[in-house]
């Protein structure tokens, strides 16, 4: 088996091309009928614009109200991208050596609704919220270097169902899987591990579905070995099988394994099943890879969650796919920049809340050890809600990562969930069979207007067996209250809006004090229910665009990420990692540039985890105080002072932080410098820039918000931008932009041209030049 990446050489509109009203799914439409329209070979493109996948197709519009609806007194989807109907055209040849195989195309993620073409002939439609859909392609693709073969998308975005931003595009990998006429399909292959902690032995079974697509007998034998990550072979086995014509048959493997390393979340440990399959017959062989980890995780009652038989905290986060300069389009250097800055904080867990975890998410939470809730959203139609649950188990089941899979109710979802206990019972047996390992949840979100079905949650316990609360916090903890042996799951904890250097947020549409007692209010509810949950989650890690609640349009983004839009950490984002971390922290807020002239006395924060704070301005003390057990010290009415503040905390009599608050100037210089250099960049990926407005002495100037214009030359070019700004409304894709309190995120893609990248950045004022060395 090999993979065939199609991500580059892609050529996009934004219109709404013919063919689009065929379309029935009969199997008419399996056959060519087309002499015009987007999919023929011989179409003008020369108006097309170029891209690389992945792509957000929505960045390109503007930001819009025009889907606003009434929606519970919220603004639905207030301040979003217009949505659009794109298409799509790559051309690609395959070798003459490929010719009889067998081709399956794989989108890891594009949506909402879909319609693939190839050389026009319609080969599928996909409307799902994960965005990952396959198809069989064997039977109308072209073999042979002097053969063209078509791939034509059509991607409609324009009917809004979510209260965030959904994007729009191929916002993932498009890959093409070639097969033999015998052979195995990636995501049916099943590694089930189970650890025997007495005998310290791994027993792991192997179910490998093989089936065969021509018309003879074929005898076949598979052979699997366990690789550890230095290569080094752990266990072996093998096994033989004849399959019939058009048919499919199971070969399952037991191997065991002596002394395994666990997987862990502070020491993922990773192993590799290397299935050769062989036909007898033309002696071909085809070789499958699936990663796996070995671990045991349980949960009781009373006591919490047990990983390899050690009590473990889930420290968790809800994370959305979108990010400044790439939209949903989300690259996997970004992905990862995205997890890493998660994992410093101190959060060891992710809900992937706008849709499942793809393929790449659930192999980098394996390799960086974060747990995973993977859920999908629950649809009134339920073909499609068991369709897409079946995909989601298959594409997660091998991965050690994943240890929850989940329903998703919406809109007045308590009552669209116990309206369909039919459906979910459905739903809970599909999850039961696909993989027995794991536990089901059904997330429920309570409608404050509404009474709540006490008697109707008290069903869904019998069929799921965990309840994933997605409510506000005092429902939530009503939850646990009416049902307190029950296993629940805080799936979704409320935190108040917060803006990067700015007091507390825009618009003034909160006031500070609310915000730090929602921090309070919130802390206090994980810590209240900590032994009797599986795991909290909170809402969200970084902010996105869409539901900009508490603020109002011209808004655009969220606000309730604990990072921004650029993975910026805000000052709420040091209550977090001080609550969750061992680092010594007391981080001091407002700064100056907060505090509007200073015309009257404000009180000023520290968040800390140390047991004593003082606050001093010069010599004078503003007052040494003991950390109370929310992490949250206060001094009141603090007025103008002649020198910068400085903050000491203690730990057990011993000085850990001693450090200035000091005022930032005017900006002098520009720095720019790669967000993460740990990240291994190729061709073709995304570097993730960070530019800095920075005074005389070296300090970000945090409230300039000067023109910065970009240039990228040599081996990358100019990819999208950001800055985290929540009522900013330039365009993600122009390399010319404002800076948000003194700091701005730009995206380069490596075209791999050569080795060197230069970037230059200047203002009215200032200008800037680095080189990047790959």
């Amino acid at each position: 088996m090999r993979s065939i990446y199609l991500d580059r050489g892609w050529k996009f509109t934004r219109e709404g091309l013919g063919p689009h009203d065929l379309l029935s799914d009969h199997a008419r439409d399996i056959i060519k009928q087309y002499s015009d329209g987007v999919i023929v070979e011989d179409l003008d493109e020369k108006d097309w614009k170029n891209v690389t996948l992945p792509h957000d197709m929505l960045l390109e519009g503007e930001y819009t109200r025009s889907y606003i609806k009434d929606y519970g007194n919220r603004l639905f989807l207030s301040g979003s991208l217009e949505a659009v109907i794109g298409w799509y055209r790559k051309k690609f040849y395959l070798g003459g050596e490929l010719e009889g195989k067998r081709f399956i195309l794989h989108f890891d993620g594009a949506g909402r609704e879909v319609r693939v073409y190839l050389n026009e002939s319609f080969v599928c439609k996909s409307i799902s919220r994960s965005g990952a859909f396959d198809v069989d392609v064997t039977d109308v693709i072209r073999t042979g270097e002097e053969n063209v073969n078509i791939l034509a998308v059509r991607v409609d975005s324009s009917e809004p169902d979510l209260p965030w931003y959904q994007g729009g595009g191929i916002y993932d990998h498009v890959r093409l899987e070639v097969l033999e006429q015998a052979d195995i399909v990636d995501d049916d292959i099943l590694v089930e591990t189970v650890y025997e902690a007495d005998a310290d032995k791994a027993v792991i079974n192997i179910d490998c579905p093989v089936s065969v697509s021509d018309g003879i007998d074929h005898d076949l034998e598979i052979d699997v070995s366990i690789m550890d990550h230095e290569g080094n072979s752990m266990a072996s086995a093998d096994s033989a099988l004849s399959v019939g014509p058009a048919s499919s048959s199971h070969c399952h493997l037991k191997l065991e394994m002596s002394s395994p390393v666990l997987w862990e979340c502070d020491s993922p440990a990773l192993y590799s099943a290397v299935l050769t399959l062989t036909d007898k017959m033309t002696d071909r062989k085809s070789v499958h890879v699936r990663n796996f980890g070995i671990r045991s995780m349980s949960y009781y009652q009373g006591r919490g969650n047990y990983l390899n038989f050690k009590p473990i905290n889930i420290t968790g986060v809800s994370i959305y796919r979108d990010h400044a300069g790439c939209g949903v389009a989300v690259p996997d250097s970004i992905k990862e920049f995205r997890l890493v800055r998660l994992k410093e904080l101190g959060f060891n867990a992710i809900r992937f809340a706008g849709g499942a975890a793809s393929r790449h998410d659930l192999e980098l939470c394996d390799r960086l050890g974060f747990l995973v809730y993977n859920e999908i959203g629950f649809e009134a139609n339920a073909e499609e809600s068991a369709a897409e649950l079946r995909k989601m188990i298959r594409i997660s089941r091998n991965h050690p990562s994943v240890y929850c899979y989940g329903i998703r109710g919406l809109g007045s979802s308590l009552a669209e969930l116990c309206s369909g206990m039919d459906h979910l019972r459905t739903l809970s047996s599909i999850a039961e069979k696909e993989d027995p390992q794991r536990l089901f949840a059904v997330g429920i979100k309570h409608n404050k207007d509404a009474d709540i079905d006490w008697d109707g949650i008290e069903q869904l316990f019998t069929i799921a067996d965990v309840i994933s609360s997605l409510g506000d916090n005092d429902f939530t903890d009503r939850l646990c209250d009416r049902f307190p042996e029950a296993p629940v799951m805080l799936g979704c904890i409320e935190t108040p809006a917060w803006v990067r250097n700015c007091w507390v947020c825009v618009q003034r549409k909160i006031d500070y004090r609310d915000a730090i007692r929602g921090l309070v209010e919130a802390d206090r509810l994980i810590r209240r229910r900590a032994e009797h949950s599986l795991g909290f989650f909170l809402a969200t890690a970084y902010d996105h665009r869409g539901d900009p609640q508490p603020l109002e349009y011209p808004a655009v983004l969220s606000q309730t990420g604990l990072l921004d839009a650029c993975g910026y950490m805000k000052d709420v984002s040091w209550y977090w990692k001080s609550r969750l971390g061992s680092e010594p922290i007391a981080w001091l807020f407002p700064g100056w540039e907060d505090i509007e002239q200073l015309d009257k006395p404000v009180d000023i924060y520290a968040f800390s985890n140390l047991d004593t704070v003082e606050l001093s301005s010069g010599r004078k003390s503003l007052g040494r105080i003991k950390v109370p057990e929310s992490g949250i010290v206060k001094w009141e009415g603090v007025g103008e002072q002649e020198e910068p503040l400085h903050i000491r905390g203690w730990h057990k009599y011993k000085k850990l932080i001693d450090k200035t608050e000091d005022f930032s100037g005017s900006p002098f210089n520009i720095r720019i410098e790669p967000a993460d250099d740990s990240i291994v960049i190729g061709d073709g990926d995304v570097i993730i820039m960070n530019l800095s407005l920075l005074d005389v002495n070296g300090n970000v100037s945090k409230s300039a918000e000067d023109w910065i214009s970009l240039r990228v030359s040599g081996a990358g070019v100019f990819a999208g931008c950001g800055n985290g700004a929540p009522l900013d409304h330039d365009s993600d894709l122009n390399p010319h932009r404002k800076a948000f309190h003194g700091r701005m995120q730009f995206l380069i893609r490596v075209t791999g041209k050569g080795n060197l990248i230069k970037v230059s950045a200047s203002t009215d004022k200032l200008r800037t030049e680095c080189t990047i060395t790959l």
